[in-house]
């Protein structure tokens, strides 16, 4: 394989990256990657969440033929493998996944995206792009009034 056959690098990312909610209420973070010119095939990434609050959904994008999500109180995992009726063609952002997290009164919360994360390009190659960086969110949860 020689190196023109490299997908090349994309950035994942938590969006919005700074968000603002009431105690108790939901706020939904979309898991996107930037610059996948080839689409993408598959993925596997995970998101963490640091402080008073819980993951409570993880939900996939685009149709994929197998759909893998683990969720627990401060963690989501989630993997697909897109088949060919894919709705992730290449863009130059892409929602994969969106997570949902609530945090309690007065809190902060830190999510971040794992760095092992992998994201496979829509070809026959079996080349991965890299994955550059990985970018995290903030939740600022007010207090009840």
């Amino acid at each position: 394989m020689t190196d023109t056959d490299d997908p090349g690098a994309v950035t994942v990312s938590l969006r919005p990256a700074e968000q603002s909610v009431s105690a108790g209420e939901e706020a939904t973070l979309a898991l996107t990657v930037e610059g996948a010119d080839s689409g993408i095939s598959a993925y596997e990434s995970a998101v963490t969440l640091e402080g008073a609050g819980r993951v409570t959904g993880v939900e996939l994008t685009g149709d994929p033929v197998v759909p893998v999500t683990e969720r627990e109180d401060t963690s989501a995992t989630m993997a697909a493998a897109m088949g060919p009726d894919s709705d992730h063609d290449p863009a130059e952002e892409i929602t994969v996944a969106e997570v949902t997290v609530t945090g309690e009164d007065g809190t902060a919360l830190a999510l971040t995206v794992d760095d092992g994360t992998e994201v496979a390009p829509l070809d026959d190659t079996t080349e991965r792009y890299t994955v550059g960086d990985c970018a995290g969110a903030t939740l600022a949860v007010g207090e009840v009034d």
